[in-house]
């Protein structure tokens, strides 16, 4: 028997019919990308910046916290895209691991430097998958 994915959806920006959707897209896409037996929430939630949406992943707890700013998405489909991209963010959750075994080998300036490639990489990963996923769609 195995664990299902957990989602807890809160939003008032978008009607029922639209969460349901989003909630029934973040399942299939965790089930495809592997996230079996992951507790995700996904709150909606005003977000700084341009930042249409956020990832916490914890891999070694199999949870991840993802926010999403409704106010910056004109459609459902907009936000299912931004939804989809923070999901495949737990998919490479796993070189979280080696980032935080990283820090505790270099000094903190070196550790920034070593950030900020990380995090491009990271979304040059995520952007590289979400191509694959369109392309078999």
């Amino acid at each position: 028997m195995g664990v299902g994915l957990l989602f807890e959806v809160c939003t008032t920006m978008l009607d029922k019919n639209d969460q349901e959707l989003l909630n029934a897209e973040a399942y299939g896409i965790a089930s495809a990308l592997g996230l079996a037996g992951w507790k995700i929430d996904i709150t909606w939630t005003s977000l700084p910046d341009r930042d249409m949406g956020n990832c916490s992943p914890d891999p070694g707890q199999r949870w991840a916290e993802i926010e999403i700013d409704p106010e910056k998405h004109d459609t459902p489909e907009e936000a299912r895209i931004t939804l989809r991209h923070e999901l495949i963010h737990c998919f490479a959750a796993q070189f979280e691991t080696y980032r935080k075994a990283v820090r505790q080998l270099v000094r903190e300036d070196d550790m920034n430097v070593l950030d900020m490639v990380f995090s491009m990489a990271a979304e040059s990963l995520v952007s590289h998958v979400q191509i694959a996923l369109d392309r078999k769609a």
